[in-house]
């Protein structure tokens, strides 16, 4: 039994396919430059994309932005939490990606209230398994 039924049916999914890489595209242009916020974006729609966080998280890096950059690694928690219940194994890209976003992001918050009220919180967040570099 084939997957499509018809040449259209494959016309059809390779469209929609194009379409997402367009959005995704297009979301992370628009985060990176700051037109719209990663909570702009809808959880179902960013929760398996770390690609989004990344472009969030990296634009408030690169502008020295502490207390934006708190509020994105907030979303990215909470996203792989919410992940987490659904799809474990799909979850551990956004837990990885906001373990080295904790790490590398002490280089440029360290010192800052919210960034480190933030990391003090998490280290302290018993789901968290810090000794082995994450969850």
């Amino acid at each position: 039994m084939a997957f499509f039924n018809t040449e259209k049916e494959i016309e059809m999914k390779m469209f929609d396919m194009d379409r997402t890489t367009e959005w995704e595209q297009l979301a992370y242009d628009w985060i990176f430059f700051g037109k719209i916020r990663l909570s702009d974006i809808p959880q179902e729609l960013r929760k398996y994309n770390s690609v989004l966080h990344s472009s969030a998280l990296r634009y408030a890096r690169e502008r020295n932005l502490a207390n934006r950059y708190v509020e994105e690694l907030n979303i990215l928690l909470e996203d792989a939490v919410i992940l987490e219940k659904q799809d474990k194994y799909a979850s551990e890209d956004l837990y990885r990606l906001l373990f080295n976003s904790m790490y590398f992001g002490e280089n440029y918050f360290k010192g800052e209230k919210s960034f480190d009220e933030f990391i003090q919180k998490q280290k302290d967040n018993p789901s968290l398994n810090w000794e082995s570099g994450g969850i």
